[in-house]
């Protein structure tokens, strides 16, 4: 897991580019719908706690990110 308290950075090795992420809580309900305009997503927003980020690209796995306050 990776912790953070604002952003997740995204970088891929491949020329695939990131269309969009949607973001869930431990309980499977959405909480973020984004499109990725630069390689960061925002997490501002998000209380304190553990969520998955699942990206529209089916070649990329999803990654689990702890939120601090």
């Amino acid at each position: 897991p990776n912790p953070t308290a604002d952003f997740v950075y995204v970088k891929l090795n491949s020329k695939s580019k990131i269309e969009g992420a949607e973001i869930y809580d431990l309980s499977g309900k959405l909480v973020l719908k984004t499109k990725l305009e630069s390689d960061k997503i925002d997490l501002r927003n998000l209380p304190q706690g553990v969520y998955m980020i699942v990206f529209k690209n089916s070649d990329i796995k999803p990654i689990k990110i702890i939120k601090k306050p």
